[in-house]
């Protein structure tokens, strides 16, 4: 009978799949399987004083209460970029993310940082798009990235026109910046000053300190349209106050997604904004109230997916923060979600050392998912994709 019942469930899943209804929601391990490793390394790396595991959130947790939550993250990101790196996907072309990446599909929905899974895809010969989801307030859609030379040229404007030659000087002095030692200030006016107070400040990545002073100072300040849309990109760490993100549907406001060009959207932020990152325990704590309050965070268009489509959760282990509040914020909150055969795989390996009983944790998991209409397959992200790449042979 379970086998019978195993047997349907495949074939619809298959089915759905056929016909393009199949939302993947992807998570950090399917793109960073060594991530114990990388997390115990960080656990070192920022003298993590306690024995109760080394999740993800709990150690961004405990560096935004030692420092603060920008320094975490430019932290995190830091720590990360040396050892996170995108697979070699000519040298893997069985990878789980060119697998996904095949199968012709409008929606893909990731909670990793990064963009490896729209590099699959490119890969693949899609278009992908790109949307992260504006779950904290100061996080703002525009329609198109800032130039750097616009920008720039824009914040000169602004300082030149709102500041004298003498407040300058002392606004460099309140960044710990002696005028004296500025390129040219000496054979130049209040253009010069403020022009190599911009460039200085840029080479060491501050620009997001400028802007933050001036906000203080001059609080009615009219900034430049291209200011108005500056990102994190711009100027290459977490910006100050609103944070504006480009987003696909403010530039393509009638783009539809479609197995061409499909849209990536990324659950927990995109690692080029640092701002958008959930990453602490208390984001999470807020990205599950944002949601609660307002399912509206999420774009229309990939909410219908959501709510047409059978779900694939691929990548997850269940006690980390990421599963959680992806399965109490979005996939048991969703409208209609229940009407629809689901899909998850979670591997009982990795599982293993903190549960005392493998079978009877199945047993407890499979009960608890079965209520959200989930059915699990027990294995590898590997063998789950062998045998769905089989199944869908078979339905050819």
């Amino acid at each position: 009978m379970a086998e019978l019942r195993r047997n349907r469930e495949w074939r619809t899943f298959v089915s759905e799949i056929g016909e393009g209804r199949l939302a993947p929601f992807v998570g950090d391990w399917t793109s960073n399987p060594d991530r114990e490793t990388f997390l115990r390394e960080w656990a070192q790396e920022i003298e993590y004083p306690f024995q109760d595991g080394h999740g993800m959130a709990r150690l961004a947790q405990f560096l935004s209460v030692s420092l603060n939550d920008t320094a975490a993250r430019r932290q995190f990101l830091d720590f990360a970029r040396e050892r996170v790196k995108c697979p070699d996907f000519e040298q893997l072309p069985d990878h789980p993310l060119m697998r996904l990446a095949k199968l012709n599909l409008p929606l893909y929905v990731t909670t990793s940082y990064y963009d490896f899974l729209e590099k699959a895809l490119e890969f693949a010969g899609k278009n992908p798009r790109t949307e992260i989801s504006y779950w904290r307030d100061n996080l703002k859609p525009v329609s198109e990235q800032t130039s750097e030379a616009d920008f720039r040229a824009a914040l000169l404007d602004s300082l030149t026109e709102n500041y004298s030659v003498e407040e300058l000087r002392t606004l460099a002095f309140k960044l710990d910046i002696d005028y004296e030692d500025l390129p040219g200030q000496d054979r130049g006016g209040k253009t010069t000053l403020a022009r190599e107070l911009i460039a200085n400040l840029t080479r060491r990545k501050r620009l997001p300190d400028l802007m933050a002073k001036v906000e203080e100072e001059r609080p009615d300040i009219h900034w430049d349209d291209s200011l108005n849309n500056l990102t994190e990109k711009d100027i290459g760490r977490e910006a100050p106050g609103i944070v504006r993100i480009p987003s696909t549907y403010e530039e393509e406001p009638d783009y539809e997604p479609s197995p061409e060009n499909p849209l990536v959207y990324h659950l927990y932020g995109l690692e080029a904004y640092p701002s958008s990152l959930v990453l602490t325990e208390d984001d999470y704590l807020d990205f599950l109230v944002r949601i609660s309050q307002d399912f509206d965070t999420i774009p229309p268009r990939v909410r219908r997916y959501f709510t047409t489509s059978s779900i694939m959760l691929l990548g997850y282990k269940l006690q980390n923060w990421d599963f959680k509040a992806l399965f109490r914020g979005v996939v048991k909150t969703m409208p209609n979600f229940g009407q629809l055969n689901l899909a998850i795989q979670i591997d009982p390996v990795e599982e293993e050392s903190s549960i005392l009983s493998v079978e009877d944790a199945q047993d407890y998991l499979e009960r608890y998912f079965e209520r959200a209409d989930f059915w699990i397959y027990w294995g590898k992200s590997d063998d789950f994709m062998d045998e769905l790449q089989s199944r869908l042979g078979e339905g050819a």
